[in-house]
C-alpha cells in the first residue's frame, strides 16, 4: 500500500496485508470451472460413445433386416412356385383327359367336325391356365385386383360343373342351397372360383364315399351388406390341435395334401376383405364359411 517491494523489507518483516493471490482470491470459482469443464467433457464423451454405439446398431439393425427380407422373398418365391403348380393342376389334368379321349377318337377314324368341341375345352382349359398362372402371380405381388360384379350362386353353379368333370369316379357329391335375392358381390371371377373350387375339392376329400357336401349361399344385410357361402363336409373334422394351423401354407392333416388349398382360398378372401373361417359342426363334420361384403371389409 505504501510502495515497498518486498524485497526492500527486511529479513524478518512479517507482511499483515499482503493482496490475495489469484489462486486464493477465486479458488472457489477455479474449482467450480474446473469441475463443471470436467463434467461436460465426460457428458461429450458419453454423447460420442453413444452415437458410435447407436450408428452400430442401426448398421447391424439394416443388415438383419436385409436378411430377413431375402428370406422372406425367397419363402414367398418358393410358395407362389407351390401355388401356380398346386393351381394349375385342374386345367392340366382336365387337358391331359380330353387329349386322352381326342386320341382315341382319331384313332377310331371319327371326323374331324365332330372333335371340334373336345379341341375348344382343350383350348379354354389352356387359357384357363394361363389365367391362373397370372392371376395367382398378383395375388402374392399385392396388386390391385380388377373387379367387376359377381353373382355368387351363378359362380357356385360354374364351379360345380366345373368339379364334376374331375369328380366323375368319385362317389361324393355336392347339394347346392341357394339363397333368394343375393346381391351381386364385386370381386375378381377367376379368383372367387378358384377359392371356391379348392374349398368345395378340400370337401368333398374330406368326405367319406356316399356322403354329401352341402353348399348354401344366404345375403347379409345390416351395416354390413354381403354374401356369405358355407360349405358342410361330412368328414372326421380338424383335429383341435391343428385347428388354429390349418390356414397356414404347406400344412395339411390329409396325406400326401400340398398345405396349399386352403392357404391360398383365404389369401384371395383376405384379398376382397373378406371373411374366412371354420369351425366343428357340432354332430358331424367341418364347416368353412365365406363372407363377402358388398362395399368391402376388414380382411382376416
Amino acid at each position: 500500500r505504501f510502495g515497498f517491494a518486498a524485497a526492500q523489507l527486511p529479513k524478518d518483516t512479517v507482511i499483515l496485508n499482503r493482496p490475495p493471490g489469484i489462486w486464493e482470491a477465486y479458488w472457489p470459482w477455479i474449482l467450480g470451472g474446473s469441475g463443471l469443464f470436467m463434467a461436460l467433457f465426460s457428458v461429450g464423451g458419453l454423447v460420442v460413445i453413444r452415437s458410435r454405439y447407436q450408428t452400430r446398431l442401426l448398421r447391424e439393425e439394416k443388415r438383419q433386416r436385409t436378411v430377413l427380407e431375402n428370406v422372406r422373398r425367397h419363402a414367398e418365391n418358393g410358395e407362389l412356385a407351390a401355388a401356380i403348380a398346386h393351381e394349375i393342376n385342374q386345367p392340366l389334368a382336365s387337358i391331359l383327359s380330353n387329349t386322352e379321349a381326342l386320341e382315341i377318337l382319331l384313332a377310331k377314324g371319327v371326323a374331324s367336325e365332330n372333335l371340334a368341341p373336345i379341341v375348344d375345352a382343350i383350348k379354354k382349359d389352356d387359357e384357363r391356365a394361363s389365367d391362373i398362372i397370372r392371376k395367382i402371380r398378383d395375388l402374392y405381388a399385392s396388386r390391385e385386383l380388377e373387379l367387376n360384379p359377381v353373382d355368387i350362386n351363378e359362380l357356385v353353379n360354374e364351379t360345380i360343373q366345373l368339379l364334376d368333370e374331375q369328380q366323375k369316379n368319385e362317389a361324393s357329391d355336392i347339394n347346392f342351397i341357394p339363397g333368394k335375392n343375393l346381391p351381386c358381390i364385386q370381386g375378381n371371377r377367376l379368383q372367387l372360383q378358384q377359392m371356391l373350387y379348392n374349398l368345395m375339392r378340400n370337401s368333398l376329400q374330406a368326405s367319406p364315399d356316399g356322403e354329401t357336401v352341402t353348399v348354401s349361399t344366404n345375403s347379409l344385410s345390416g351395416d354390413r351388406p354381403g354374401v356369405s357361402i358355407e360349405l358342410h363336409d361330412a368328414g372326421s373334422g380338424v383335429p383341435e390341435k391343428d385347428e388354429s394351423r390349418i390356414f397356414e401354407p404347406y400344412f395339411s392333416i390329409r396325406p400326401g395334401g400340398t398345405g396349399l388349398g386352403l392357404a391360398i382360398s383365404r389369401k384371395i378372401v383376405v384379398a376382397h376383405k373378406g371373411l374366412l373361417a371354420y369351425r366343428r359342426h357340432p354332430e358331424k363334420g367341418s364347416i368353412f364359411s365365406v363372407t363377402l361384403y358388398i362395399n368391402g371389409g376388414e380382411g382376416v
